[in-house]
């Protein structure tokens, strides 16, 4: 299980304008899926990527843009 930054993941997804279904579209994941991860809740590793590939293609940014760096207390000691 992956969590992915909810920050900068919601942050990335307006900054191009879509809703959450638009980017569970283009990452080829369920609306429920993308929801989850924007809220912080760890998502099978294989989604993730998906979410992962279509915004690096879609920003060119680095993988390690949209992962905690390090446990926080902000998500409850959720890593990678």
């Amino acid at each position: 299980m992956i969590s992915l930054n909810p920050e900068k993941l919601r942050r990335l997804r307006m900054k191009k304008h879509w809703n959450q279904r638009s980017a569970a579209l283009h990452a080829g994941v369920s609306p429920v899926t993308y929801s989850r991860a924007e809220n912080g809740t760890p998502i099978q590793e294989v989604k993730a990527q998906k979410i992962i590939d279509v915004f690096i293609d879609a920003f060119g940014i680095k993988q390690e843009d949209l992962l905690f760096e390090e446990a926080s207390p902000n998500h409850h000691g959720k890593r990678r």
